[in-house]
């Protein structure tokens, strides 16, 4: 579509377009913030320090958008596109904190459980 538009119908595609754009990544973000928060209360600790980090990346976003919501003459595409950028960038440090938390390997168990096995294979191969 953008190729067959003119530029100056490019420009009103990028106005009609931040806005959507903010608010699909905005429920989204609300999404994860709800899973994570949720599963760090009630299954595992989430490290402090991050899920704040991610709060403070969170309530920066939601501030730029409801700024850009509340634009009366119009709306002004560069705060909308600034909510995304942040909306984005939480997602993006959400994705990494959720690979850190849930790919570590845990040596201990692994070794355990091993030895778990090769032991319940002895014991059953009949003498």
């Amino acid at each position: 579509l953008r190729d067959v538009l003119e530029e100056e119908d490019n420009e009103l595609l990028d106005l009609v377009e931040a806005p959507f754009a903010a608010t699909v990544l905005a429920l989204n973000a609300a999404q994860v913030w709800d899973y994570l928060t949720t599963y760090s209360s009630s299954a595992n600790k989430l490290p402090v320090d991050a899920l704040s980090d991610l709060g403070d990346i969170l309530d920066q976003a939601t501030q730029r958008l409801r700024s850009a919501l509340s634009q009366s003459d119009g709306f002004d595409s560069i705060e909308y596109r600034e909510a995304c950028g942040l909306y984005k960038y939480f997602l993006s440090q959400a994705t990494d904190l959720g690979k850190k938390v849930w790919t570590r390997f845990d040596t201990f168990g692994m070794t355990n459980g091993i030895i778990l096995l090769v032991l319940s294979i002895i014991l059953f191969i009949p003498s």
